[in-house]
């Protein structure tokens, strides 16, 4: 699993659909092998992870959240047959979380 709290500190009143917190995992593999003249570039892609998590709100209507310090819990119940964070040369398994506040009428703050 994996636990933690986004924390958002507002400094006035805010009109907000939502806050929510994006998960991803992906693996990206690249490689090139050559014979003679002809050289061929292999690329792969895999997503483990793509899950995104409201916070707050329900992402549909505008709500005022108050000003101050706020915490937001969240676990994210992981499979144990996921990869380790790797990073090589011709390659990578990488694994992030970004949290985004959706306002209306604006573009996503994260």
């Amino acid at each position: 699993n994996v636990s933690g709290h986004v924390v958002v500190k507002l400094t006035k009143p805010m009109k907000m659909r939502s806050i929510q917190l994006y998960f991803e995992g992906r693996a990206k593999s690249h490689w090139e092998v050559k014979q003679g003249r002809t050289k061929t570039d292999y690329r792969a892609t895999e997503d483990y992870i793509n899950h995104t998590v409201t916070l707050y709100g329900t992402g549909q209507n505008s709500i005022e959240h108050p000003s101050g310090f706020h915490s937001y819990p969240f676990t994210l119940h992981l499979n144990q047959n996921l990869p380790s964070s790797f990073e090589g040369r011709r390659g990578y398994v990488r694994y992030f979380c970004k949290a985004t506040i959706n306002r209306p009428w604006k573009f996503d703050e994260h």
